[in-house]
Parts: C-alpha cells; structure tokens; sequence
C-alpha cells in the first residue's frame, strides 16, 4: 500500500498562498496545545503517585518562619519581669518589676546595672524584707537560674529561689541556691538548673549571709529565669 505523501497532497489543494501558509499554522498549533495537554496530564500524574508534594495548583503558601530564630527566642527569653534592670523610673525606689528591700537592711543604687549595698545581713526565714524578682504562672519542668553578677565586697550573698502558693504562702525551694563569694569587681556567670513539680509562681530573691560587713555590696547585671526542658 502506497503511502501518500502529505505534502504533495497540499500542493494540490487549490488555494490562495495565505491560506496554505494560515492552514501550515493552524494544524501546527494544533500538535502543540494536544502536546502540551500530554505533558500537563503526565506531570500531574507523576506528583501524585510520588507522594512528595502535592499536585499542581493544590499548594497554598500560608507562613514563612524562620524556626531556629523563633527556637533562639524561646531559649533566651527571661521569665522574671524586671531582670535585666533596664527600666528604672526616675523616683524610683527600685527598676520596674523588681521589688525594692526594705532599706534597713538594704539599698539599691543605680549604676552599672543594679548595684546592692547591704547595711546587716537577713534572717533566711524572712523573705519580705528583701528584694525580689517573681516569675508568675509557671508550668512544671525543668528551668535554670542565671545571675551575671560583679563580686561581692564584704561578705557573701546568696540568691534563693522560692515558691508561692495560690494563697500567698512562700515556702523556699532553696534559699541558698546561688552564693556569690566576695572577690574582684569583674563579672561572672553563675547558674544552676531546678525541677519545678508543680505549677505556680517562682521567688527569686537575693539575701546577705550572717557574717557580712557594713556597706558590703554586690551589683547585679542581670538575673535570668529560663525553661529549658519538660516536666521533670
């Protein structure tokens, strides 16, 4: 069987050359849309079949967000209103979020943070005299203290972590939690992690242990609560 030729077929059509030319053209186009329906066809298939993402024009961008920034965040931010004693109200007795002690045992000073001078040490047992940060509403797990602290002169002192009540009711966790030893002006690190059994509010609260001398004193740069693991 003889195969006709397509193109000696055309040159027999009597027409007007423009119209060969538009008829050339349209049955080009023609392959090129049922190609490209081919393609469309085969490329959605494969996508769903794969199963790594979804077929074409069913994705929907929603958010964009940056997950180790928000986790650095969460890492560093500080549960204790007030500690890093950056807002101190002119007339104040103490940077807002900071309760002040009571200034016969006590004074803070401004200065290169919050400067602590100490006229007579504190009975362990008798939290309302001191100065205090509060963290509010905790849940249970595991946080760590973090005080950044220039030496103490003096004596030492020693930062406790205590526990409240719904009623009001202070009970220490460990009232000597953190101890600052006298030494040179320059600051350093201390830190240490507790497990919190249950949920409520954490006391942090500075004292002068027995043995202090008049005008001793400590400057506090910073005092940081943070969480850094699930229930204990």
């Amino acid at each position: 069987m003889k195969v006709p030729n397509w193109k000696t077929s055309l040159a027999k059509i009597k027409v007007p050359g423009d119209a060969r030319v538009w008829a050339i053209a349209g049955a080009c186009l023609i392959l090129l849309v049922i190609a490209a329906m081919v393609v469309r066809a085969f490329g959605s298939r494969t996508v769903s079949q794969d199963g790594n993402m979804p077929a074409p024009g069913t994705m929907r961008l929603v958010l964009v967000e940056r997950v180790e920034e928000k986790a650095r965040k969460e890492a560093g931010q500080n549960l204790l209103p007030g500690g890093d004693f950056e807002d101190w109200w002119a007339g104040a007795p103490a940077p807002q979020g900071v309760m002040p002690p009571d200034p016969g045992a006590s004074k803070l000073e401004r200065g290169n943070g919050l400067a602590q001078v100490w006229q007579r040490p504190e009975a362990p047992d008798a939290i309302g005299a001191r100065m205090r940060l509060e963290a509010g509403k905790l849940s249970p797990g595991t946080y760590e203290l973090e005080a950044l602290a220039s030496g103490s002169t003096g004596g030492a002192v020693a930062l406790g972590i205590w526990g409240q009540s719904d009623n009001g009711t202070l009970a220490p966790i460990d009232d000597d939690f953190i101890t600052i030893l006298p030494g040179a002006g320059q600051a350093k690190r201390y830190s240490r992690q507790f497990t919190l059994e249950q949920a409520g509010t954490v006391v942090v609260s500075p004292h002068a242990i027995f043995g202090m001398l008049p005008d001793s004193r400590v400057v506090w740069h910073a005092v940081r609560l943070s969480r850094v693991g699930g229930r204990g």
